[in-house]
Parts: C-alpha cells; sequence; structure tokens
C-alpha cells in the first residue's frame, strides 16, 4: 500500500520544494505533502472504516493538490 499516490506525492513534493515554503498559494500541496505519510499508513489498517477514511482524505487532497498545480502551472 505505501506506493498509493506516490507519484501525486513525488511530483507535489518535487513543486513545493522549488517555491517558498512561505507561499500561500501552495497550502493545499503542503497538505498533501504534510499529510500523505500518515494516510497512507493508516490506509494499512484492517480496520475497513479507517483504511476507506484515509483513502478517501488521500483522494481528496491529491485532487485538490493537483488542481492547485494546474492554476500555478498556468
Amino acid at each position: 500500500m505505501a506506493d498509493y499516490r506516490a507519484l501525486d506525492y513525488v511530483r507535489c513534493r518535487l513543486f513545493l520544494d522549488a517555491r517558498a515554503t512561505a507561499d500561500e498559494q501552495v497550502k493545499n500541496i503542503k497538505a498533501f505533502v504534510e499529510n500523505w505519510p500518515a494516510l497512507v499508513l493508516a490506509a494499512d489498517t484492517q480496520n475497513f472504516v479507517d483504511h476507506k477514511r484515509s483513502l478517501d482524505r488521500l483522494d481528496a487532497l491529491a485532487s485538490r493538490a493537483a488542481a492547485e498545480r494546474l492554476n500555478l502551472l498556468g
């Protein structure tokens, strides 16, 4: 499960590293990058409800981060 959304994470991590950390325009990207490791670990749980909640949260954060990246890239 560790590779779930890994490519999105890498893209957002690289994008974030290339920008000022205080940049308010990247708040969703920062949220995705900061929460990704914990959510991936949480998604490995045997409890279906926690697993589903973690995957849903990953999907939501990844979608917002991707939209933000696209807006910023033009």
